[in-house]
């Protein structure tokens, strides 16, 4: 038996139903995510996930202690910290999650004083409590609200390795240009060009997704658990609604996700 009960503890424990996602999927999920233990996991990852657990349950209502940890530097860009990795084990399976750290992180809480081991974990399980979410506009968003104020606004400027990598390609093309003597002016103004989209996209989408949550819910804690659980059509919509709009949508709404977000409502 399938009961609320027993919905809103894998709720809980970051296992949250996706957009679309039936019954029998979801569970078939869980359970894989319950068994689930990467090659060259830590033996115990208990302490270091622990240590973050606060900051995800404060913010979006899970704790996702089931999930695994690699300490390792391979394949890391070197700009991360670290990264929440979405696998199948089967081409057409379920999807279940890891997160990867680099080694130094395995003794020491801090990275160069710059990130904290708490914070970059709190910040990747915010990945992995959405792993059944195809939603690229406002993921790194929410993950970087486990962080600074000043990095939750300009840190989801950049919304994929794809951007940043083109990112420091332009900047390599600029040099090269400016280094050879080449007339390419335009080369050199394709980085600015670049920050100044990306930066006009996140202005947007910053107060997008304010305006959400204020209609969402008055209780700042309710409204970010929702929130997290939408989708980005979804976001975008009431951010141009009302709150007696969003609720009238939420009764006519019955998937499993929904179910979920309508707890958070009463």
């Amino acid at each position: 038996m399938f009961s609320n009960e027993k919905l809103l503890k894998l709720n809980e424990q970051g296992l949250i139903p996706g957009p679309g996602e039936e019954k029998e999927a979801f569970l078939k999920r869980v359970a894989l995510c319950d068994s689930f233990i990467p090659e060259g996991a830590s033996n115990d990852p208990s302490a270091v996930i622990e240590e973050a657990l606060d900051s995800s349950m404060n913010l979006f209502g899970i704790k996702p202690s089931w999930v695994h940890i690699i300490f390792s530097d391979k394949k890391l860009p070197p700009w991360h910290g670290a990264c929440a990795w979405i696998v199948k084990k089967e081409k057409s399976g379920p999807r279940t999650a890891f997160l990867q750290l680099r080694k130094i992180f395995e003794k020491k809480k801090h990275l160069l004083r710059l990130y904290s081991r708490k914070e970059v974990v709190a910040h990747e399980l915010a990945h992995i409590g959405r792993m059944a979410f195809n939603e690229p506009k406002f993921e790194e968003i929410l993950a970087y609200r486990t962080s600074s104020p000043f990095r939750q606004f300009l840190g989801p400027i950049i919304q994929s390795s794809k951007e940043a990598i083109l990112f420091i390609f332009s900047i390599m093309a600029a040099l090269f240009a400016d280094m050879a003597v080449l007339p390419l002016t335009w080369l050199k103004l394709l980085p600015v060009g670049l920050v100044v989209l990306a930066f006009g996209r996140l202005w947007k989408r910053q107060q997008q997704f304010k305006r959400c949550l204020q209609t969402v819910s008055q209780d700042k804690e309710k409204a970010n658990a929702i929130i997290y659980r939408m989708t980005d059509e979804e976001i975008i919509k009431f951010s141009k609604s009302s709150r007696e709009a969003f609720v009238s949508y939420s009764k006519t709404q019955n998937s499993l996700r929904w179910q979920v977000i309508k707890t958070y409502q009463v």
